[in-house]
This record gives C-alpha cells, structure tokens and sequence, in this order.
C-alpha cells in the first residue's frame, strides 16, 4: 500500500518539479515543501513509527551534502531541497536500486536533452525553455523527480520487473 499512497502523492508535486526545472531551472521552494509535508502526514499512517523517523537520516544527509556541493558551485539549491524532500519517500534499504535508477534516468534525459538541442537548435533557442537554450546547465530536477516515481510504480506493481 505504501509505494501506491506515495506514488499518488508525489505524482503532481514531482510533475511540477521536472516541469519547473525544465522551462526556468528552479524548483519552487512550495513543491519541495508540499513534498515534505505529504510525507509528514501520510508517513506516519503508512510506515511503522520506527521506519517513518529513520526516514528523516538520508534526508538530512543529502541536505547537508547538497548545500555543501552547492556552495562549491556543483549542484543548485533547489535541487539539493528536492533531493532531500523526495529522499524522504524511499528505504535506506532500496538506496542502491534507486541510484542505479536514477544514473540511467539521468543519461536518458541527458541524451535527450542534448539531442533536441542538436537537431532542433532554433526551435530549442526560441522554445522559452531555460534548459534547451542554456548550454552550460541540465535540469536536475527532471531525473530526481522521474527517479520517485519510477521506484515507487514499481515498486507499487513489483510484477512489472519480473520476467
């Protein structure tokens, strides 16, 4: 029931994230807290009290990791706070799936992105989307927020992965 609730949650939330983060290259600082306060209150009802604190851990870590990659000019603020909120919404159990899944989220739309920038260069140009026409910069916010939800359908339908 877990992955289910969460995936309903985060799905407009994250939506707007990668939308966001794709035309202005921020993520509104109301996603990252709508994100954090959907899993204050829906936490608690489906986690164990146990589970639901430990969650808070890795969300601190990244935060603080985020902020100091962010001073260091390697990752932006708003990306470091989404980070932190959805982190929030996995088991430290599954970290290792989950990175898998968010490196392969990552080059996919690093590919794509590069590719719409090479075959349509003036429609991207002229498209008001930040990240087509701003060679130096890739919205992070995009694979963070196809990486939740793709681990929570998943995980929610766990017969999609077998063969």
């Amino acid at each position: 029931m877990e992955p289910k609730v969460f995936l309903a949650a985060l799905l407009v939330p994250c939506l707007y994230a990668a939308w966001s983060d794709i035309k202005t290259m921020t993520i509104p600082n109301m996603v990252v807290l709508a994100c954090l306060g959907l899993f204050i209150v829906l936490g608690p009802m489906v986690l164990t009290l146990e589970a639901y604190l430990w969650r808070y851990v890795p969300a601190l870590i990244a935060l603080l990791i985020g902020f100091i990659l962010n001073m260091m000019g390697q990752f932006g603020a708003g990306d470091a706070k989404f980070a932190s909120a959805i982190i929030l919404f996995i088991p430290l159990r599954d970290f290792p799936s989950v990175l898998w899944l968010y490196a392969g989220i990552t080059l996919v739309s690093v590919a794509l992105l590069f590719a719409i920038r090479a075959v349509a260069p003036s429609w991207a140009a002229q498209s008001g989307l930040k990240s087509l026409h701003e060679k130096r910069v890739f919205p992070l916010g995009l694979p963070l927020a196809l990486t939740v939800l793709s681990y929570q359908a998943l995980s929610a339908w766990p017969h999609l992965t077998r063969s």
